[in-house]
C-alpha cells in the first residue's frame, strides 16, 4: 500500500484551511461534518464562508498574501490537528507544506500530491458507516466515478442498521454470553428481515423480540421483494431494484428482463427462469406463487424480477395475494413500464398539450376464464399488505 487509511476523530479538534474560495467551501463543509473547530484564512472570500463564519461555525481571518505570512510559522501550525491547503498560489502552498512537513503536522494541499503528507479519499457517507475510496492520488476522478457507483448500490438508510445494530450491543452481550452464538446472532441479524425492514425505513421489532426470535432454533421467516427491470436498460434500473437485486438471496425471473440486468445480480444468488411466452407457461403461474411462498419460508430474501413495472400486465397483484394468504412479508418496487419507456425512448410524447391528454395500455391477451359480468372491486381485496408497500 502507498496509504495506510486511517479514520481520524475531528470532534472538538482544530483544524486549519488555508484559502477560503469555492474548494475550501467545499473542505469546510466535509470538516464540520467531522464535527471539527475550523479556522479559516483567505482574503477572496466565497460568500459560503461568510455565511458560516457569521453563524459562528467557524473562525475567519481575512488576510492578504503578506499578512498570512505569520500565519506560516512552526509555532501556530503546530496547535493544529490537521491543516489544509486550497490556495491558488503555488509559491504560498510550497511554504505551508515545507513547514508542515518539517514539523509533523498532517497537511493535504488539494489537487497537489506532492504536497501532502496525508490525502483524503472519496467518501461513501452512511453515518456511523463510512466507505472510502482512493486511487492514492493517480486518478482521483477514477475514485470520485467509483463513489457514484457505491452510492447508488448501498442503501441510503445502512446508517439506520448499523445504529440499530449498536443499540442492541448491550443487550446481546447480556443475553448471548459466549463469543460464538454472538456472532452466529449478527450474521443473522444482518441477513434478516429486521434488518430488511430498517433499510426500507420501516417500524422496526423492539430489541427484546429481535434477540428472542434470531435466537429461536427455527428458522425465521424471510421476505419477496416484487421488482420492475424497467424496458430492458439496465440503467434505467432504480436504485431501489438495483439495491434488492444486490441483496437477493434468490431470484425468479421474467423472459423479458435483459441479460445485461442479470449481470447485476449478487454473484451468490441462485437464478431461476420463469419466463412465459404465448401459448407457453414454461413456470404455471400457482407454480411461481409456491416457490416465492416455499423459499421465503425458508428465510431466504427472494426477489421476483419482471420486465417493466410489476403491476403492468405482470400478475404482480395474483403474487401479492399468494404472499398475504401465506404472511410472507412482501415489499414493491416499481419499475418503469416498457409502455412508457419505449414510446420516451422513440422520442413520442404519450401526452403533449393540447393535442393528446390521456392515453391507454391495454393488453391483446385476456384470460380466457375472465367473468363476463363487471367485478365490484369494493369487495374483492386485492393486496392489502402485511407490511407498507414502498
Amino acid at each position: 500500500m502507498d496509504y495506510l487509511p486511517i479514520n481520524i476523530d475531528l470532534k472538538g479538534q482544530p483544524v486549519l484551511v488555508f484559502g477560503a474560495g469555492e474548494v475550501a467551501k467545499r473542505k469546510i463543509t466535509m470538516l464540520l461534518k467531522a464535527g471539527a473547530r475550523i479556522t479559516c484564512i483567505g482574503l477572496r472570500i466565497n460568500p459560503a464562508i461568510v455565511a458560516l463564519k457569521n453563524k459562528q461555525k467557524i473562525t475567519l481571518k481575512i488576510a492578504d498574501l503578506h499578512e498570512q505570512n505569520k500565519y506560516i510559522k512552526a509555532e501556530y501550525l503546530k496547535q493544529f490537528r490537521l491543516v489544509i491547503s486550497a490556495t491558488d498560489d503555488a509559491q504560498l502552498s510550497e511554504r505551508i507544506y515545507q513547514t508542515c512537513d518539517q514539523h509533523h503536522v498532517l497537511i493535504n494541499t488539494v489537487d497537489d500530491q506532492q504536497r501532502c503528507n496525508y490525502i483524503t479519499p472519496a467518501i461513501v457517507d452512511r453515518n456511523p458507516v463510512l466507505v472510502a475510496i482512493s486511487s492514492g492520488g493517480s486518478a482521483p476522478i477514477l475514485a470520485k466515478q467509483l463513489k457514484t457507483q457505491l452510492e447508488q448500490t448501498i442503501p441510503h438508510k445502512l446508517g439506520l442498521l448499523a445504529a440499530k445494530a449498536q443499540a442492541l450491543r448491550p443487550l446481546v452481550k447480556q443475553k448471548i454470553k459466549s463469543f460464538l452464538p454472538r456472532k452466529q446472532f449478527w450474521q443473522q441479524f444482518f441477513n434478516s428481515r429486521f434488518a430488511s425492514d430498517i433499510l426500507q425505513g420501516k417500524v422496526s421489532t423492539n430489541s427484546e423480540q429481535i434477540i428472542e426470535q434470531l435466537s429461536q432454533s427455527e428458522q425465521i421467516v424471510g421476505e419477496v421483494a416484487l421488482v420492475g427491470a424497467g424496458p430492458g436498460d439496465p440503467e434505467l434500473l432504480t436504485i431501489k431494484a438495483l439495491q434488492s437485486l444486490q441483496q437477493a438471496d434468490m431470484v425468479f425471473y421474467d423472459r423479458l428482463v435483459s441479460p445485461e440486468i442479470l449481470e447485476l445480480i449478487r454473484k451468490d444468488a441462485e437464478l431461476i427462469g420463469v419466463g412465459k411466452s404465448a401459448g407457453h407457461h414454461s413456470v404455471p403461474q400457482d407454480q411461481i406463487n409456491e416457490l416465492l411462498i416455499k423459499h421465503a419460508q425458508q428465510g431466504k430474501k427472494v426477489v421476483r424480477l419482471k420486465g417493466g413495472d410489476p403491476f403492468v400486465f405482470g400478475r404482480g397483484g395474483e403474487e401479492l395475494q399468494a404472499l398475504k394468504q401465506q404472511h410472507i412479508p412482501f415489499r414493491i418496487v416499481p419499475g418503469i413500464t416498457a409502455a412508457v419507456g419505449c414510446s420516451a425512448y422513440a422520442g413520442i410524447p404519450l401526452t403533449h398539450r393540447n393535442i393528446s391528454s390521456s392515453f391507454t395500455v391495454f393488453t391483446g391477451h385476456e384470460d380466457p376464464n375472465k367473468p363476463e359480468t363487471s367485478i365490484n372491486y369494493e369487495t374483492v381485496e386485492i393486496c392489502t399488505p402485511v407490511e407498507p408497500i414502498d
